[in-house]
Order: structure tokens, then C-alpha cells, then sequence
């Protein structure tokens, strides 16, 4: 996994055939390489060793960043010699590419012999610069052989962009289906607050909602005050107790209360769902200071009366333009519901 977001470094395995088959050295070093996931090596096994030389094998040459040459334990290299011969075309690609850009390929010489010995510059021409590379001498014998190899094969790590970019893209896309599939209930702090919460959804008829909602409200506020009185200026606490005061006592009393008006009967009963939207709606359009009714900055009474009254008015003001929903029966009702809505939550609770 520490790998992941990088390149694997290419390696090409420059060797000779031997009855047109890769040789055990060649094999031996592919199969080491192939124990580390940081390395790719390519070595040529399929192509034959007649006609022209192919781009397959320039190309991958010019890709990668080391480039090893397996010399044969018999030590012998005369085939070097044959400008026809591949293995020698293969080192001049990668010198050559060393010539525009200094040390852009790695070359290793690997010899399985430690008295190998390179001929005379002049004997190799073109290819001679090859003899001033560092030979890597691997003993077969010696476990740590592959791994000393492998070290000195190392190269400044590439980081892979496109796996970054996908592997970013697609925990975004994650975490966007995640909270989809998962809701995560962040709206409230406290337990206490989506205790009291969800026993106010329930209700939804104005009679059955009063007498519900002292017990509930009570037993609230008592938690509420006695977290208050720590000494503790909780900022989480006074949100979720706005909220809960706003949202779960103002305006769903005032959804149910204007149901019953408009339906003539105080027990009237709506659906919890329509009950619910229809506070939802409203408390989304209430200004965030008015739904800060409580703060620990001591508002004055006349301060958190009229946040009160703004949020009465938006609430019956959206549950009149309702087309589905009945009206009050004009002015005079209007006005009856809001003074007995502001008896019951003002005389209350804005003390």
C-alpha cells in the first residue's frame, strides 16, 4: 500500500539468447525483480532474433529508468562486436539517451564473475562509453545478491497522478454515498435535545400537543438549567436549546394551533408528515437572530418578545399562503390566534 500512489519504476533486461531462448542469468535476475512491486521489468523473450530491429523494443527502452545488461558467465562478448547484433543496439538506445540528458536511464552491467573484464574501448566503438558504467557483480551463492541489486537499481521515486486523482475522485464519491445511504444525525448536540424532539413530532393535534408538551417541556428545561448552572457558557448547549425552543415548542404550536382554527375544531388531527414539512418550511425561512432567541449575552424581554412576535408572524404568513391548506377566517381571527399564541409561549416562557 506505501507503493501505491507511486510509479513503478520501468526496468529493460538487455541479454543474448542462447539456442534462441532467454539465458538462466537473464531469468534469474527477471524473476528477483519481479519479488518488488516498486519494479517492472520487461525482458524481451518473445521476438525473434532475425530481420530488423523492432520499435517495441526501442520504445520500452526509451520508457524505462534502468537499464540492465546481463554479460554471460562465460565472459564471453564478442557478439558485441556484430553492429547487427541487438543486444549491442539495445546499449547504444540507452547510452544515447544518457547523452541528451545526464543519468536520465540508469544502465547497470550485471557480470556473474568477478574477473570479467571489459575489451578495449576501441574494439567497441559506439557502444564504448558502456565500459565506464559501474559493474554489478551478483553472486549467485549470496542470498543478499537480489537484494543489493534492487538497491542499487533504486530510483527518485514518480508519484502516479492518475491513481491520485482516481483514488481522490473516488472517495469523494464515497463519502457522498455514504451520507445518502447513512444519514448522520448531526442536528442536534445532546441526547436530551433529540429526546424532546422526537416526542414533539409525534404530536400532531393542538389539544393532545398542550397537555403533552408542559410534561415534556419540564423535564427538558429542568436538564437544560441544570447544565446552565456549571458555570459552563456550552455554545453547543444554547444552540441546541434555541432550536429546540424555536422549532420543536414555536412553530410546531403554531402549525397545530392554525390547523385547528382553520378546521374549527381544536382536536383536529393532521398527518405527522404534512405536520412536520409544514415546520420544516417555516423554521427554514426564520431568521438565524430570530431563531437565537436565547443567548448568554442577556437579551432584554422586549429583545426576545419580538423575535417571538417575527417568528409568529413568518409562521402564519407562510401557513396562509398554503393553497392546500384553509384560511383563517379573516383579520379578527388572525389576530385572536396570534394573542393566544403569544399568551401561551410568552407568559411561559419569556420571563
Amino acid at each position: 500500500m506505501k507503493h501505491f500512489f507511486l510509479k513503478q519504476t520501468q526496468a529493460f533486461i538487455s541479454h543474448k539468447r542462447m539456442n534462441g531462448q532467454a539465458s538462466p542469468e537473464a531469468i534469474l535476475i527477471k524473476n528477483a525483480l519481479d519479488t518488488d512491486a516498486t519494479f517492472n521489468a520487461f525482458m524481451d523473450v518473445r521476438e525473434e532474433y532475425i530481420g530488423q530491429f523492432p520499435n517495441k523494443l526501442r520504445e520500452k527502452i526509451l520508457s524505462s529508468r534502468v537499464f540492465l545488461l546481463i554479460l554471460p558467465t562465460t565472459n564471453d562478448i564478442s557478439f558485441l562486436f556484430n553492429k547487427g547484433n541487438w543486444v549491442r543496439k539495445e546499449i547504444s538506445i540507452a547510452l544515447s539517451i544518457n547523452e541528451i540528458k545526464d543519468d536520465s536511464i540508469k544502465i547497470i552491467p550485471i557480470a556473474f564473475n568477478k574477473d570479467f573484464t571489459w575489451p578495449d574501448k576501441d574494439e567497441l566503438e559506439e557502444i564504448s562509453p558502456i565500459v565506464d558504467y559501474n559493474i554489478f557483480y551478483y553472486d549467485t551463492n549470496a542470498k543478499e545478491s537480489s537484494k543489493k541489486l534492487l538497491k542499487a537499481m533504486k530510483c527518485k521515486p514518480q508519484i502516479n497522478w492518475v491513481k491520485v486523482i482516481c483514488s481522490f475522485i473516488l472517495m469523494l464519491m464515497l463519502a457522498f454515498l455514504i451520507t445518502k445511504v447513512i444519514p448522520v444525525d448531526t442536528e442536534y448536540r445532546y441526547e436530551e435535545s433529540k429526546v424532546y424532539m422526537s416526542k414533539l413530532e409525534k404530536e400532531t393535534s393542538f389539544n393532545h400537543y398542550l397537555e403533552a408538551e408542559q410534561d415534556y417541556t419540564k423535564t427538558y428545561l429542568n436538564w437544560v438549567y441544570g447544565q446552565m448552572t456549571t458555570g459552563n457558557k456550552d455554545l453547543k448547549l444554547m444552540k441546541d436549546f434555541n432550536k429546540c425552543y424555536i422549532k420543536g415548542r414555536c412553530v410546531r404550536m403554531i402549525v397545530l394551533a392554525y390547523l385547528a382554527f382553520t378546521n374549527g375544531d381544536l382536536d383536529y388531527v393532521h398527518s405527522q408528515e404534512t405536520v412536520n414539512e409544514l415546520v420544516e418550511a417555516i423554521y427554514a425561512k426564520i431568521p438565524e437572530e430570530n431563531k437565537a432567541i436565547f443567548s448568554y449575552t442577556n437579551d432584554s424581554k422586549l429583545q426576545r418578545k419580538k423575535k417571538l412576535e417575527g417568528v409568529l408572524d413568518i409562521s402564519i404568513e407562510y401557513l396562509e399562503s398554503k393553497s392546500d391548506l384553509r384560511k383563517l377566517n379573516g383579520t379578527l381571527q388572525k389576530e385572536l390566534l396570534k394573542a393566544t399564541l403569544m399568551k401561551r409561549l410568552w407568559v411561559s416562557d419569556g420571563k
